[in-house]
Protein backbone atom coordinates (compact mmCIF):
# COMPACT_ATOMS: atom_id res chain seq x y z
CA UNK A 1 0.00 0.00 0.00
CA UNK A 2 1.45 3.50 -1.18
CA UNK A 3 2.14 5.56 2.23
CA UNK A 4 0.51 9.00 0.59
CA UNK A 5 -3.10 6.84 0.89
CA UNK A 6 -2.72 5.42 4.21
CA UNK A 7 -5.26 7.17 5.88
CA UNK A 8 -6.89 6.89 9.88
CA UNK A 9 -11.22 7.88 10.14
CA UNK A 10 -11.89 10.18 12.27
CA UNK A 11 -15.85 10.01 13.61
CA UNK A 12 -17.77 12.78 15.35
CA UNK A 13 -21.66 13.34 15.76
CA UNK A 14 -21.76 15.40 13.29
CA UNK A 15 -19.15 14.17 10.62
CA UNK A 16 -17.00 11.49 9.24
CA UNK A 17 -13.82 12.34 8.15
CA UNK A 18 -10.24 10.84 6.81
CA UNK A 19 -7.08 12.02 7.44
CA UNK A 20 -4.18 10.92 5.63
CA UNK A 21 -1.05 9.93 8.11
CA UNK A 22 1.30 11.83 5.80
CA UNK A 23 -0.68 14.97 6.49
CA UNK A 24 -0.18 14.81 10.42
CA UNK A 25 1.85 17.60 12.17
CA UNK A 26 1.13 15.74 15.67
CA UNK A 27 -1.23 14.13 18.33
CA UNK A 28 -2.60 15.52 21.13
CA UNK A 29 -4.83 14.39 24.22
CA UNK A 30 -6.85 17.32 25.71
CA UNK A 31 -8.67 16.03 28.64
CA UNK A 32 -11.26 13.20 26.96
CA UNK A 33 -10.93 14.43 23.44
CA UNK A 34 -8.39 13.53 20.99
CA UNK A 35 -7.06 16.88 18.87
CA UNK A 36 -5.08 15.39 15.31
CA UNK A 37 -2.86 18.59 13.73
CA UNK A 38 -2.92 18.65 10.14
CA UNK A 39 -1.12 21.14 8.23
CA UNK A 40 -4.47 22.91 7.19
CA UNK A 41 -7.36 21.26 9.91
CA UNK A 42 -7.44 20.31 13.73
CA UNK A 43 -9.64 17.21 14.37
CA UNK A 44 -10.99 16.59 17.48
CA UNK A 45 -13.03 13.91 18.44
CA UNK A 46 -13.53 11.51 21.53
CA UNK A 47 -10.91 8.54 20.85
CA UNK A 48 -8.38 6.54 22.21
CA UNK A 49 -4.82 8.02 21.20
CA UNK A 50 -3.57 5.07 22.24
CA UNK A 51 -5.64 2.98 19.56
CA UNK A 52 -4.47 5.28 16.92
CA UNK A 53 -0.64 5.18 17.82
CA UNK A 54 -0.80 1.51 17.21
CA UNK A 55 -2.00 2.13 13.51
CA UNK A 56 0.82 4.86 12.93
CA UNK A 57 4.35 4.06 11.47
CA UNK A 58 7.77 4.43 13.00
CA UNK A 59 8.15 7.96 11.85
CA UNK A 60 5.39 8.91 14.70
CA UNK A 61 7.30 9.33 18.05
CA UNK A 62 5.48 9.33 21.40
CA UNK A 63 7.46 12.17 22.88
CA UNK A 64 5.20 11.91 26.39
CA UNK A 65 2.08 10.37 27.65
CA UNK A 66 -0.41 13.43 25.79
CA UNK A 67 1.42 13.74 22.56
CA UNK A 68 2.15 11.86 19.44
CA UNK A 69 4.85 13.30 16.90
CA UNK A 70 5.28 13.10 13.36
CA UNK A 71 9.17 13.18 12.87
CA UNK A 72 8.79 13.77 9.29
CA UNK A 73 6.88 16.76 9.55
CA UNK A 74 9.72 18.57 12.01
CA UNK A 75 11.90 20.94 10.35
CA UNK A 76 13.84 22.21 12.89
CA UNK A 77 14.19 21.89 17.04
CA UNK A 78 15.45 24.55 19.15
CA UNK A 79 14.57 25.12 23.44
CA UNK A 80 11.76 22.46 23.72
CA UNK A 81 10.68 23.90 21.17
CA UNK A 82 9.76 21.88 17.76
CA UNK A 83 8.65 23.53 14.89
CA UNK A 84 6.95 21.84 11.96
CA UNK A 85 5.76 21.99 8.51
CA UNK A 86 3.50 25.03 7.39
CA UNK A 87 5.14 27.08 10.20
CA UNK A 88 3.46 25.43 13.15
CA UNK A 89 5.10 24.79 16.77
CA UNK A 90 4.70 22.41 19.40
CA UNK A 91 6.02 23.19 22.76
CA UNK A 92 7.53 20.34 24.96
CA UNK A 93 9.04 20.34 28.43
CA UNK A 94 12.39 20.60 28.86
CA UNK A 95 12.68 16.92 30.65
CA UNK A 96 11.20 15.04 27.48
CA UNK A 97 12.80 17.49 25.01
CA UNK A 98 16.27 16.16 25.59
CA UNK A 99 15.41 12.83 24.75
CA UNK A 100 13.04 13.80 22.23
CA UNK A 101 15.76 15.53 20.49
CA UNK A 102 18.18 12.05 20.36
CA UNK A 103 15.52 10.20 19.14
CA UNK A 104 15.03 12.85 15.96
CA UNK A 105 18.61 13.11 15.00
CA UNK A 106 18.69 9.12 15.44
CA UNK A 107 15.60 9.21 13.09
CA UNK A 108 17.33 11.74 10.65
CA UNK A 109 20.70 9.49 10.95
CA UNK A 110 18.63 6.23 9.70
CA UNK A 111 16.91 8.68 7.08
CA UNK A 112 20.58 9.10 5.20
Amino acid sequence: MNFNEVYIIVKTKKQISKVLIKDILYIEKDLRLTVIHTTDKVYSFYGRMEDIYKGLGNEFYKCHSRCILNLNRVTSMEDGIFYLDGGKTLRIGQNYYQYTKKIYEKFLKSRL
